[in-house]
């Protein structure tokens, strides 16, 4: 990797204070999802104001470290990004108003993760892991107290009908994007705290993140304790929570069934919350969420092997058409991207997980590999790494090296 010939040193006076205030304000309306929450309570105020106001304050930073930034802007996170950027911007040519958009929130996404990414480059990783810690804690507290205590963070009905009443979403609306904030925040705070405080936030982890109901975080969360057990790096008692929790899973799963019936309020979504509990029991994928994701994931693989080279354009899984008759997407980023721009998308993604094994974030090299499995794992439920700025900013903070 590209490294700046002098050493970031420790920073002292005025900048370094903007410095670590304008990352704690990006990390909490990332990492939180602020901008798009107050955007479905107040539809007025669009997002996008939200980062223009990051952007306006990185700009001292990248003018005071011009440098610094040049040398960001070829880094191999910054190059993949441009290589992104430039491959679905192709199909800006022949986009109608609805692509043109899509195309367009995802061009930029991507340049803000490099702003941010740069951001954090010039700091010092310590500086920031109290805030990474704090948003570890804070995003499964939301998404627990949503789930004891529905109405809260969202306006009543608003979850109904799409995502299903019952499934905790807190700020993220969505039940799947709160649990994959879940996992990325304590993905990037637990490989830097003491070891007797890793396993109560990865308690804390699993707990917000079942309240989703969300299948594929809830077994990345249970893949990422095996491998915390595996590894050692939780304390020496930890190994006997795993033993508990499965031979004890009929039972945990059938207490839980029985507190959710006895929520009157969780009548219109149970159904679907108990097929996803069965999920854990007899790995059955009868239920109509996973029957869809079959459906569309055959479709999209399809529309690759028909478009095996270039693809059928950006957004061709997104957007409904004559090829794509679906109300939702591929749900696979890894058929997405083949889908969207064929091998060349493959390439691309296989070119990130590439960036992620070889970073050098974190101090323990174990962490770097996991992280990148874990996201090769997820890109097979998920389709939004492109849509969430969260995952973009991981991607940039991973790829990078720890800064002393």
């Amino acid at each position: 990797m590209l490294s700046i010939r002098k050493p970031i040193t420790k920073q002292t006076g005025l900048f370094s204070i903007y410095l670590a205030a304008t990352i704690v304000v990006v990390f909490n309306l990332v990492y939180l999802d602020i901008p798009h929450y107050v955007f479905v309570l107040y539809p007025g105020i669009a997002p996008k104001y939200f980062y223009y106001a990051t952007a306006l304050m990185i700009a001292p930073l990248m003018l005071f470290k011009f440098r610094q930034f040049l040398l960001y802007l070829v880094s191999p996170f910054s190059l993949w990004v441009f290589a992104e950027i430039i491959i679905q911007s192709y199909d800006l040519l022949d986009a109608n108003q609805a692509a043109y958009d899509l195309i367009r929130q995802r061009d930029n996404y991507l340049i803000l993760a490099i702003l941010y990414g740069f951001t954090t480059s010039i700091a010092r990783t310590e500086s920031y892991q109290g805030t990474l810690r704090i948003m570890a804690i804070a995003v499964p507290v939301c998404v627990i107290i949503d789930f004891i205590s529905p109405g809260i963070f969202n306006p009543e009905g608003l979850q109904e009908g799409f995502y299903g009443s019952g499934r905790a979403a807190a700020m993220f609306i969505n039940p799947g994007r709160a649990g994959e904030a879940i996992l990325l925040t304590s993905f990037l705070a637990i490989p830097f705290m003491r070891l007797p405080y890793r396993m109560p936030l990865l308690l804390l982890a699993g707990a917000g993140v079942i309240v989703t109901f969300a299948r594929s975080p809830i077994l990345l969360w249970i893949s990422f304790w095996i491998f915390l057990v595996i590894t050692r790096k939780l304390p020496k008692y930890s190994f006997v929570f795993p033993l508990v929790l499965f031979s004890f899973l009929p039972l945990l799963i059938a207490i839980f069934k029985s507190y959710i019936q006895e929520r009157k309020d969780l009548d219109y979504g149970s159904k679907n919350m108990f097929a996803r509990l069965d999920f854990f029991q007899s790995s059955s994928l009868g239920d109509d969420s996973a029957q869809e994701r079959i459906t569309v994931l055959k479709a999209g693989w399809n529309i690759f092997l028909n478009n095996p080279i270039f693809g059928a354009g950006t957004g061709i899984t997104d957007l409904q058409s004559n090829v794509w008759p679906y109300v939702v997407n591929v749900h696979n980023q890894i058929v997405m991207g083949a889908a969207e721009h064929g091998i060349f998308g493959i390439a691309l993604w296989a070119w990130l997980l590439l960036i992620l094994w070889r970073g050098r974030y974190f101090e323990d090299t174990k962490f770097q590999v996991a992280v990148a499995v874990g996201t090769f794992f997820m890109m097979f439920f998920t389709h939004n790494m492109f849509d969430n700025i969260y995952w973009l900013l991981t991607f940039a903070l991973v790829s990078g090296r720890r800064q002393a």
